[in-house]
């Protein structure tokens, strides 16, 4: 199996490409000018080619199975700064190897966001410029699909946590309040999280790619979880037992950001790539070590 993979850097990819690699995939990995170098520190080269902008005529000589965009941009604050990066990283980059590759794929498979998504499928309300983006780039991919024949599969991912995580994210701030004793100040914490070990994830994605058979001419919406789904606070508070320590939060402090979900869009079982999974292991194995 040929598969074209964009964002390999990402978290998600970090995980994923070792688990294709061990499959026996042959792995064109595309990567931007500045993370070429990055790449070829973080893998090794077993069934692995590494491009970048100016190598894109590469990808139809590789003819691609499968194009799995892993490419993306979050930013909190969108500003005049960030706008063409976030546009080239969830939009223009992606769409760029779709179409140096919709002669030979079968199937494109692409991370989207909860955030997107208002209770349902069927109420789309991105909350923010990133949502839209990787809304925007759904719409494209759908109509191409269509037109073109590949399988198009969304698959939505809600929270993620992990080693080697270098984003800002809950339950690395708590790692590190626990370390420095740093002040957190917090909203309320009554919203709903789903959250997930990033290995469970990378997982669920390798049961999508060899385990869900394909389907021509549409696109299929996936969800991503372990199934862990509790508030804020009682994450917050499952932390402090692990840690035997009362950490230091304040909580109230900060209002709820703005359009914030609290509450994640639900979904079938039968639409879920991954296995149920307690969260407990995991968070204590992250936290301590």
């Amino acid at each position: 199996m040929k598969i074209l993979i964009s964002g390999g850097t990402s978290f998600l990819g970090r995980s994923l490409i070792p688990k294709l690699q061990k499959k026996e995939c042959k792995i064109l990995l595309f990567t931007t000018n500045k993370g070429h170098f990055k790449a070829d520190k973080i893998f090794n080269k077993k069934n692995l080619k590494i491009i970048d902008n100016d190598q894109l005529n590469y990808v139809k000589k590789f003819k691609p199975d499968i194009f799995l965009n892993l490419q993306t941009m979050y930013d909190f604050n969108t500003d005049l700064k960030n706008i063409s990066e976030l546009i080239d990283a969830n939009v223009k980059i992606p769409l760029k190897l779709l179409f140096s590759s919709k002669k030979t794929i079968k199937r494109l498979i692409s991370p989207s966001t909860y955030i997107i998504y208002d209770g349902s499928l069927k109420k789309v309300k991105p909350t923010n410029f990133y949502a839209s983006l990787k809304y925007t780039f759904s719409v494209i991919a759908e109509n191409e699909a269509r037109n073109i024949g590949f399988s198009y599969d969304e698959v939505v991912i809600f929270d993620t946590f992990g080693e080697n995580d270098i984003r800002i994210k809950i339950l690395n701030q708590i790692k590190n309040s626990y370390f420095k004793n740093k002040e957190i100040k917090m909203s309320p914490g009554k919203q709903t999280i789903d959250i997930s070990h990033i290995d469970e994830i990378s997982d669920g994605f390798i049961n999508l790619i060899f385990n869900k058979k394909t389907n021509k001419h549409s696109k299929r919406t996936f969800f991503a979880s372990t199934q862990n789904r509790l508030t804020l606070k009682k994450l917050i508070t499952k932390c402090e037992k692990i840690l035997k320590k009362d950490l230091n939060i304040k909580w109230g402090k900060l209002n709820y950001r703005k359009n914030v979900i609290m509450h994640p869009i639900k979904f079938k079982q039968n639409q879920n790539i991954c296995k149920r999974e307690k969260l407990d292991l995991r968070l204590k194995n992250f936290l301590i070590n």
